[in-house]
């Protein structure tokens, strides 16, 4: 699976909504990796209970990366419905749900590694690093922008309920619905009574 900006980012003539929520989504996870790298770099952030503790961040944004090119992908072959764009959103919900499961087991597990994992454990509780309420407010946030996405796939406005979500640069389609049903049946009973005055035309003796 080739995952780049081009099959992440939302296009222009998506919902404005849509493209705010993953616009957001995007960023989050970019920062996600800055803050890895920047711990990679920094000896004094190379600690086990530090990636413990952005852990359930880190198997987050994977997820949310995943499921922001499959909602692409679905949008492309024209089956990102309403339905379908509230599966991938309670799935990001409950994967992350489970990766913080893990990520609160690693956490407890680090701290008694060693001393200096403990006080790190310390520091954590107690707030004395800054550094460290910014990595706890990161999964504030990350946890926000997941409840977001989760609501606005069920508050989605009414045009987008039935039909395809527009994601590229063609035109709202409608799939399926009591609308489209009678939209058919309609059409259906015009051609068959064109076809029946054109044989009724063709009858000897037949006058308009």
């Amino acid at each position: 699976m080739h995952l780049s900006l081009s099959t992440l980012l939302p296009p222009s003539s998506s919902p404005l909504p849509l493209r705010i929520i993953h616009t957001l989504q995007l960023t989050l996870t970019l920062l996600c990796a800055i803050t890895i790298l920047f711990c990679l770099i920094h000896p004094y952030y190379r600690q086990p209970f530090i990636f413990a503790l952005l852990s359930s961040w880190i198997l987050s944004s994977v997820l949310t990366t995943v499921m922001l090119h499959l909602e692409r992908r679905a949008a492309a072959k024209g089956t990102l419905d309403k339905e379908k764009y509230f599966e991938l959103q309670m799935f990001k919900v409950v994967g992350a749900g489970f990766f913080y499961i893990i990520g609160f087991l690693l956490v407890m597990g680090t701290k008694f590694e060693s001393a200096w994992g403990w006080a790190w454990w310390v520091e954590y509780r107690h707030g004395g690093l800054r550094q460290l309420r910014v990595f706890v407010w990161e999964h504030y946030v990350n946890w926000l922008l997941l409840a977001v996405g989760m609501l606005y796939s069920c508050l989605m406005p009414r045009k987008y309920f039935e039909g395809r979500i527009r994601l590229g640069d063609e035109d709202l389609v409608t799939l399926g619905g009591d609308a489209a049903v009678e939209a058919d049946a309609e059409a259906e009973t015009e051609s068959d009574e064109a076809l029946a005055r054109a044989l009724q035309a063709e009858e000897p003796g037949w006058e308009a």
